[in-house]
């Protein structure tokens, strides 16, 4: 395979990815009003602040996970 045609599957693979990232940004928002949406009795900066730490959180959380897999096919490379 010509070093062109490499560089075009790199570049898909990282558009693909920050897409992917970025709908993940999405969900982890509409899931954060749909939890702060749940708990009535907040103030809006309360609200605002929840779903803020909510989102954060979530992120954190898939970023990991993301991370972990990325990382598993090196790992067992590792350990073989």
């Amino acid at each position: 395979m010509d070093e062109h045609a490499v560089d075009v599957g790199d570049g898909l693979r990282r558009l693909e990815g920050y897409l992917l990232w970025q709908a993940e940004i999405a969900t982890a928002c509409q899931d954060a009003t749909a939890f702060t949406d749940a708990l009535p009795w907040l103030t809006d900066a309360q609200r605002e602040d929840v779903a803020q730490a909510y989102t954060r959180e979530r992120l954190r959380v898939s970023r990991q996970d993301v991370t972990r897999i990325a990382e598993g096919p090196q790992r067992l490379e590792e350990s073989a």
